[in-house]
């Protein structure tokens, strides 16, 4: 099977942002336990595809293509707090 990990960069929240949503810190965390989770995964024979889209500093709609165009069965995702987005 074919599994899609991606790392996701952070959301804008636009206007309807909290103070510290307006200007997010931008660090950026390896995603290490994405790659812990792939190697298991390949290792079980599964063909694994892990997006670092933070640190490409891809938009939603490069990802949105990337995964169009690259068809997964699944995707997993991680997030940070400054990466999430908030409805309320």
């Amino acid at each position: 099977m074919k599994i899609l990990l991606l790392n996701p960069p952070p959301h804008t929240h636009g206007e309807n942002a909290r103070f510290l949503e307006k200007a997010p810190i931008r660090t950026y965390t390896m995603p290490l336990g994405l790659g812990y989770i792939a190697s298991v995964l390949e290792k079980s024979g599964h063909d694994v595809i892990l997006l670092d889209a933070y640190a490409k500093n891809m938009s939603y709609e490069d990802i949105e293509r990337f995964i169009r165009d690259s068809r997964p069965g699944v995707i997993g995702i991680t997030c940070l707090s400054d990466q999430r987005a908030s409805w309320f």
